[in-house]
């Protein structure tokens, strides 16, 4: 059998954190994993009361920053970065987390920041910055292609590089938010 990824690691532990934080607040949680790996749109499914909210998680390893997943032509052209696939279930909620302290890469948080945003929100927000970073050339004048990660920083702190404005102060509404998922 084939190992994980620091990658896969760290999305499970982020999985999980989201889902332990979740019950602490009186949701039911189902990792939509066990019924699917990789189930699209979606990780989690929460239920509280008559409320039920389908969320993605979105876990990075980089102290300061959260990331939407890949960059491609078609996600450059207008294609969901999130809610990709058609589908009846699609997310209501984006959860990122950034680890709480600065770490190595390679190392899996064991605290982290979680920001729970709309998916619309995250949407509109990421796409912000890819048009801004998209649409500046690189420093030899050449057009950038569409493709790696998107990211964006959520401080603290202003964003330490110039790549895409800085919306670390519209995230921060969003940060530690359970609320917003209602019931």
């Amino acid at each position: 059998m084939k190992s994980k990824s620091i990658r896969q690691i760290r999305g499970d532990a982020g999985e999980l954190a989201v889902q332990v934080q979740l019950e602490q607040r009186g949701w039911t949680v189902k990792n939509l994993n066990e019924v699917r790996r990789n189930m699209p749109n979606a990780d989690l499914v929460a239920e509280k009361g008559d409320k039920r909210v389908l969320i993605s998680v979105k876990a990075y390893g980089v102290f300061g920053w959260i990331s939407g997943g890949g960059l491609s032509k078609k996600v450059y052209e207008g294609r969901h970065l999130f809610n990709k696939t058609d589908s009846v279930e699609l997310a209501d909620f984006v959860v990122f987390l950034s680890p709480a302290t600065q770490i190595s890469k390679d190392e899996l948080p064991t605290d982290w920041r979680f920001v729970v945003v709309p998916v619309e929100v995250a949407e509109h927000l990421f796409r912000v910055h890819i048009s801004a970073v998209m649409n500046k050339p690189k420093k030899d004048g050449t057009q950038r292609q569409p493709a790696g990660a998107v990211q964006d920083w959520i401080g603290p702190g202003p964003k330490p590089n110039d790549w895409g404005p800085d919306l670390h102060e519209h995230w921060a509404m969003y940060e530690d938010n359970f609320s917003i998922l209602g019931a």
